[in-house]
């Protein structure tokens, strides 16, 4: 419960007496990634030799009907230490090599600080870290599928638990960590691991049944659902980033879009929403008469769509800044405007990273709360706060919340902009109830209610089940990204866990009791996909996906696929360097079974593109998660396949695997594990 105290805290989701286990392949954490060793001659080169024209069979690992109870005590035994001494049990120790198949003192070294990292990442005193064997499956004569919980130990935290799934290999009569396994877990820092030993197999195995995520709902008309609205005649706005585009739910369930044509641009002010271009919206503001305010990030400016449905710029001169006060807000400076909330007299709050400004109802802008010092720092019950508002929202007697995104605070203001109040808390969207209070999506786990002394949870996700979609706390579980609240009190808020037409991406209705159901939509989007069918984008270039055997949701068309050549390979490479600043929502450079693929970095918006480097390219038969992508598309598909490697730089900390594919001599991104 929260209380008026600045200094309360609020422990992250996970955080608590209780270990709360959260269930993922390894082959699909969100947490980690793996590096791709086979086929780079060293980290410096971008290309290596003409892919082998009889590539080797791919052998996806099947789990046997043998179950665990066939292995010996001690093997059972050896493996759990092997695993054990996979990190280390504090910070100061160092893992053995010893017990990790072909290790050596690079690998150990690397262990050391991915464990390091993590205990780091997770927690903020004098933490352990330690695994340990959860379960265990045959994988065949030599080898056993193992899933494993990497557990931090908070000396006042409680424990926090993720799981994974890696593999445990018999070599010369003793069983060890698999090699692959214990570079994934390095990879969890974003450092690239070190090449495969000559004889060990870059390969992952296949999930095992114990840590196959429940598939969900897929709504083919969503790609990445972020913030919502609810309009006054009852429909349901959506940000849909992965788009650019603004979608409407009306009441009866069917879908459509009332702004953005998919294109990434500002072109459009005064004419009809449907024909403007949108650079990354960000979240809704909706007046009584129906117009609809947005915040249109990457464009520096918010624009307002009428209930005619034309769009104009309201605020934001398309200069990222924070000059220009007093004047006409389309004059003055945004930077990046992420939030938006919109006050009964009409004023509309916007937050733009460093700042949040307030636009009069007679349209001039001034600074609402503005950061001091050299470090952008707010005062709050005379402690201070880094300060990068993100999301805001009004409760009833006009004070505004302000989620403050670098330090994971919530900040409280009064109507005067004084800050009065504090609480630690991780907030991916929030919106105002018709009583007056505040909803908000935790990260990852709930709706919750605020009031300026009380939070309360209207449901949490992480151990309600909800009829259709994942398993609450594991895989695929809903994770609020958006909220909205009707005049009724139905709540509204959407997950997009895949991030693009996968099982996890959905919408979801919330009784003002908590009871939490899935949200049906009556007709597809697929008519509205970005540019589809216009110059430049034959529907023979961009077929449509056929049916995946499992794991992936949807797989690419076989027609006009060919084996990359040097040039194909070479767009493949810049098109690496550059899709995660330029891919909200283009469809250029990616097959239509992945539409949109988003990819990007937390700060890539930014920096310039271009400057991701490319570790290594080679043939995508050869990578770490090859396994994964036969098991769901064939063997054929992989074999025409090239694999990217994006590793750490200056400009970025991103280790990615891209999967490429040349069709009709376009190279497309198809698949990515980021």
């Amino acid at each position: 419960m929260m209380t008026s105290s600045p200094s309360t805290s609020v422990r992250p989701v996970g955080l608590g007496p209780a270990p709360v286990v959260r269930r993922s392949s390894l082959g699909l954490s969100t947490l980690a990634l793996a590096a791709l060793v086979a086929t780079s001659s060293g980290p410096g080169n971008a290309l290596v030799p003409t892919i082998s024209a009889s590539p080797h069979t791919i052998v996806p690992a099947s789990t046997s009907s043998r179950d665990a109870s066939k292995l010996s005590a001690s093997d059972r035994a050896e493996i759990a230490d092997a695993f054990a001494h996979l990190l280390p049990t504090s910070p100061a120790s160092r893992p053995s090599s010893r017990y990790v198949q072909d290790g050596n003192s690079a690998l150990a070294g690397d262990l050391q600080q991915a464990a390091s990292n993590f205990v780091a990442g997770y927690s903020t005193g004098p933490d352990t870290v330690s695994v340990g064997v959860a379960a265990l499956r045959w994988n065949g004569p030599t080898s056993a599928v193992v899933d494993f919980d990497v557990t931090v130990h908070g000396q006042a935290s409680g424990s926090f638990v993720e799981r994974y799934l890696g593999d445990a290999v018999a070599q010369d009569g003793t069983w060890l960590v698999s090699w692959p396994t214990a570079c994934f877990l390095i990879e969890s820092d974003n450092e690239l691991c070190p090449k495969a030993p000559v004889g060990v197999t870059p390969s992952l195995p296949l999930p095992s049944e114990l840590s196959q995520a429940s598939a969900g709902t897929p709504d083919p008309g969503l790609v990445d659902p972020e913030a919502l609205a609810v309009a006054p005649d009852g429909s349901l706005l959506i940000v849909d980033q992965g788009r650019d585009q603004i979608l409407r739910r009306r009441p009866d369930g069917r879908l459509g879009f009332i702004a953005g044509t998919g294109a990434v641009g500002h072109a459009g002010d005064g004419g009809p929403a449907t024909k403007a271009e949108l650079d990354r919206p960000s979240d809704l503001a909706v007046a009584p008469d129906g117009t609809i305010y947005v915040a249109d990030a990457n464009d520096h400016r918010v624009r307002a769509i009428s209930p005619s449905g034309i769009i104009r710029t309201v605020a934001g001169n398309g200069t990222a800044g924070d000059a220009g006060n007093g004047v006409p807000a389309v004059r003055g400076e945004l930077g990046y405007p992420n939030g938006l909330a919109l006050a009964r007299d009409g004023t509309l709050y916007i937050a733009d990273g460093t700042d949040v400004r307030e636009v009069s109802p007679t349209g001039l802008i001034t600074t609402f709360v503005h950061p001091s010092g050299r470090y952008d720092d707010v005062t709050v019950g005379g402690q201070s706060f880094n300060f990068e508002p993100q999301w805001i929202a009004l409760d009833g007697p006009g004070d505004l919340f302000i989620f403050s995104d670098s330090v994971k605070e919530l900040i409280e203001a009064s109507p005067s902009g004084k800050l009065v109040r504090a609480w630690q808390y991780y907030a991916d969207a929030m919106a105002t109830a018709p009583d007056g209070s505040v909803v908000m999506a935790e990260h990852g786990a709930a709706l919750q209610r605020v009031t300026a002394t009380v939070r309360s949870t209207v449901v949490d996700f992480i151990t309600t089940k909800m009829a259709g979609f994942g398993t609450p706390g594991g895989a695929g579980a809903f994770e609020p990204q958006g909220v909205a609240v009707a005049r009724d009190g139905e709540m509204y808020t959407d997950t997009a866990v895949g991030n693009g037409y996968t099982t996890e991406t959905a919408l979801a209705e919330v009784s003002p009791e908590g009871k939490a159901q899935l949200l049906r939509t009556s007709s597809s989007l697929a008519t509205t996909l970005p540019a589809v069918g216009a110059p430049g984008f034959p529907n023979v270039v961009y077929p449509p996906p056929v049916a995946s055997r499992g794991g992936m949701t949807e797989c690419p068309s076989p027609s006009g696929l060919r084996p990359f050549d040097a040039g194909a390979r070479a767009k493949a490479v810049e098109e690496a360097k550059v899709l995660d600043t330029g891919f909200w929502g283009n469809v250029r450079l990616s097959d239509r079974a992945w539409w949109p693929g988003v990819y990007a970095d937390a700060v890539d918006a930014f920096y310039d593109p271009g400057a991701h480097r490319v570790v290594s390219v080679g043939a995508a038969a050869d990578d770490l998660y090859a396994a994964t992508v036969a098991r769901s598309c064939g063997e054929e598909l992989v074999h025409e396949s090239l694999a990217i490697v994006v590793g750490p730089s200056e400009y970025s900390s991103q280790v990615s695997h891209l999967y490429f594919l040349d069709r009709d001599g376009r190279a497309l991104l198809y698949w990515q594990h980021t």
